[in-house]
């Protein structure tokens, strides 16, 4: 077979009725589209047989041609449109095409299926293509080549990050490349600006929109992770002229707690505490504004507060330049009278 003795080919058996026998003979590829299958008959010791008429049998003759075509990309702003149509000269018609490629990274590949699509690379650049044309008989050519995107309007938001829930963030577009003046416009967001603030509640993926003076439109995005506050309340008992704060965590998770009563005065003892409870001596009858602080085990912390009205306060120090304090009968016996005036707030 193709003028070569294929000695690995035999068969043993028993012919058919009308005296012909199928043996596979492998696969083989044709380089012209007129080419011929040829097999001759050898006798086992290799040596031609007797009979010349079956010397040669001709199997194939004249090959399927496959179709031709013609192809071509465009270029603007980084759109890039793919067409293709049968060439005049293709020997058939073309039944399907299909356009695979290099995408951008991050992003999905090329893929259109059709004589012709459209493709948006946000970022210049050379990208390899192919282009395979079938037809309608399942013959098959395939088409490599590339596009180069060349430098336009482009524009970069800051990579992806992760904050605490309710951080206000302040995103700022950065154009390059392109003819300003430039337009922007916000997914979820109805801000024209180049910059964007928000408060982070969830987690969400901002897309800002670019156009510059050419109608030329490019876009960038950014995934900001959002992490939960810490989770906790408290409530405020009284005990005499003392104050107890106890943490009420119904997720009893290993929080870190911070205490500010708003009761700073210079001499006196620190108006903060730490720990799941907080106790506290007012030093003044007023309202007060009491924060809780909470660390949360991912780092993020949340803030409470309230107003506590003290009503009876303590006293926590006595300075002789503030006060007079008056001790009668002194000496005394079975009673004596303290009287205890405070001259300076």
């Amino acid at each position: 077979m193709n003028r070569k003795i294929q000695t690995s080919l035999s068969w043993k058996g028993k012919l058919s009725a009308d005296g012909s026998v199928t043996i596979s003979l492998g696969t083989f590829k044709f380089l012209t589209g007129n080419d011929t299958l040829k097999i001759w008959t050898y006798t086992p010791n290799g040596v031609l047989d007797s009979n010349t008429s079956n010397d040669t049998a001709k199997i194939v003759d004249t090959l399927l041609p496959s179709p031709q075509a013609i192809y071509s990309v465009t270029v603007f702003c980084g759109f890039v449109k793919y067409s293709a149509s049968a060439a005049s000269t293709s020997p058939t018609t073309i039944s399907t095409y299909m356009w695979s490629g290099q995408g951008l990274p991050g992003y999905g590949p090329l893929i259109i299926k059709g004589q012709s699509g459209t493709y948006v690379f946000t970022r210049p650049g050379t990208y390899s293509y192919t282009l395979i044309v079938t037809c309608s008989r399942g013959c098959v050519t395939r088409y490599e080549d590339s596009v180069i995107v060349p430098d336009y309007v482009a524009v970069t938001l800051p990579a992806d990050t992760i904050v605490c829930q309710k951080t206000s963030l302040l995103i700022k577009a950065v154009p390059s490349y392109g003819s300003p003046p430039y337009t922007y416009t916000w997914d979820h967001s109805s801000s024209m600006s180049q910059t964007l603030i928000t408060t982070m509640l969830k987690d969400t993926v901002f897309v800002v929109h670019i156009t510059d003076a050419l109608n030329c439109r490019n876009y960038d995005s950014i995934k900001i992770t959002s992490k939960p506050l810490a989770d906790a309340s408290f409530f405020v008992k009284y005990s005499g002229t003392t104050t107890y704060f106890h943490i009420s965590d119904s997720t009893l998770k290993s929080y870190n707690y911070h205490w500010l009563f708003g009761d700073f005065v210079s001499g006196l003892a620190k108006d903060t505490s730490s720990g799941y409870l907080g106790i506290h001596l007012f030093t003044k009858i007023k309202i007060y504004t009491v924060k809780l602080l909470i660390s949360g085990e991912n780092g993020c912390m949340s803030e409470l507060d309230t107003s506590i009205d003290i009503l009876y306060a303590g006293i926590s120090l006595i300075n002789n330049k503030s006060s007079d304090l008056r001790i009668f009968p002194n000496p005394f016996q079975a009673s004596t009278t303290i009287n205890y005036n405070l001259t300076q707030p």
